[in-house]
């Protein structure tokens, strides 16, 4: 009988020990992937600022070094805004540049910044770093926000596109695809913090490219 019972006790121990180990046969259940995709498309209304402003665009710069301030506006938002602008103010936007910082960066291998310059009044200012944007958001709240942090201000990954998405008590669960631009490029599930901390919950898959840009 007691022979029995220390059987039976210890097969009951063998069985929880395996639910530990995932396998093939046993596999841990994943997380379930966000369904709602990213609009793309944002008037300044989607923006929860930090403090009101008259108008702001993203833009990438020229490369530095060739003596040039020319830039390409990125996105921007409500092109009657602009508009409504009148000429003074129009003319402070366009002088207002920078050369060589920002909170994101394109043209590689080469290297283009891209900022984001805003206007209240007649007064213009730059942001060029990471800081300076959340600085700018406040709390990353809105879909557009959380577009923008991780299309282009993350530290993330070298290229980061954000697929779908879903809110939650600590921020937004995202599914990106991302690329390190060298070789490897895969999809993961992050979990973004008000603050722009960003938290790996997943690797959903990874592959070789044999490409470096």
């Amino acid at each position: 009988m007691t022979r029995t019972l220390l059987l039976a006790i210890s097969l009951s121990l063998a069985a929880c020990s395996g639910d530990d180990h995932p396998s093939p046969e046993n596999p841990r259940q994943t997380l379930s992937i966000p369904e709602t995709t990213f609009s793309g498309e944002y008037s300044a209304e989607d923006f929860d600022l930090a403090q009101p402003v008259d108008y702001w665009e993203i833009r990438l710069g020229a490369i530095p070094g060739l003596g040039s301030d020319e830039f390409e506006r990125l996105m921007t938002f409500d092109a009657s805004t602009y508009e409504a602008l009148d000429d003074t103010q129009k003319a402070i936007l366009e002088e207002t540049t920078v050369l060589d910082t920002g909170f994101g960066a394109q043209c590689r291998p080469l290297y283009c910044p891209v900022y984001a310059v805003f206007l209240t009044g007649f007064d213009a200012a730059v942001i060029d770093s990471d800081a300076l944007l959340l600085e700018f958001f406040g709390d990353i709240d809105t879909e557009a926000e959380l577009l923008v942090y991780l299309t282009y201000a993350q530290n993330y990954k070298e290229q980061v596109r954000p697929l779908a998405f879903e809110a939650n008590t600590e921020g937004y669960r995202v599914h990106v695809a991302w690329d390190s631009l060298c070789l490897v490029r895969g999809e993961n599930l992050i979990q973004v913090s008000p603050d722009g901390t960003i938290e790996t919950l997943e690797e959903l898959s990874q592959e070789e490219t044999g490409v470096c840009v």
